[in-house]
């Protein structure tokens, strides 16, 4: 929780709502709240999660994370072409 909270703060810049516990916070995005928890396996391969956010200005929003302390691992590519939209994805 120590590295994921002030992620989701600062880099995404993601309202703070509460933490009931030190492993336990919530955020909202927009019209969602987000619980960010340590889960079991946190780590291994497979037992994360991987949050997908909508923007229509993907090198901006990475290149601000990247601003606000974030690491590139993965600069922005085309991952799949939909019916509606293109699927891009960075890491």
């Amino acid at each position: 929780m120590q590295l994921a909270l002030p992620f989701y703060t600062q880099v995404l810049g993601l309202q703070f709502l509460f933490a009931p516990i030190e492993q336990l916070a919530f955020v909202q995005c927009g019209d969602t709240r987000l619980m960010l928890s340590q889960p079991q396996g946190a780590g291994d391969i497979g037992k994360n999660s991987t949050p997908y956010f909508k923007t229509t200005e993907i090198e901006q929003f990475f290149a601000t994370a990247l601003q606000h302390g974030a690491f590139a691992e993965r600069a922005p590519q085309l991952a799949a072409q939909m019916p509606d939209h293109q699927l891009w994805i960075g890491f």
